[in-house]
């Protein structure tokens, strides 16, 4: 978060994908999603916590596996100032952002 700082950057989006070896092991890919979601939150813990220790001005934008209200409140908690989705917007259709604002904002954890 220093070099961030010292170097003018504003916000860092953390994460987008985590490296996992195929099921057959012959090689690695990056997976996103539900897969990314407990290291992204870890992630933007440790971000929020290095922001907070050295008083730097950066914004963490939280991502993965962001499909709910409570997904993204996890993420808010995590210390992000802002979360991107994709999964949402295969999962839950182009009005995704929207369900997912509103069962934040209504306490709905969840979805149907």
């Amino acid at each position: 978060m220093r070099v961030f700082a010292e170097t003018g950057v504003r916000a860092v989006v953390a994460t987008n994908t985590l490296s996992q070896p195929t099921p057959d092991g012959s090689t690695v890919a990056g997976v996103a999603g539900g897969r990314l979601r407990s290291p992204a939150l870890a992630a933007v813990e440790q971000l929020s916590r290095a922001r907070t220790e050295g008083s730097y001005p950066v914004d963490i934008i939280g991502g993965g596996g962001i499909l709910t209200g409570a997904h993204l409140r996890a993420f808010q908690n995590a210390g992000a100032s802002a979360a991107m989705i994709y999964s949402a917007l295969v999962f839950r259709g182009p009005l995704a952002a929207a369900l997912i604002l509103n069962e934040l904002e209504k306490g709905n954890p969840s979805h149907g």
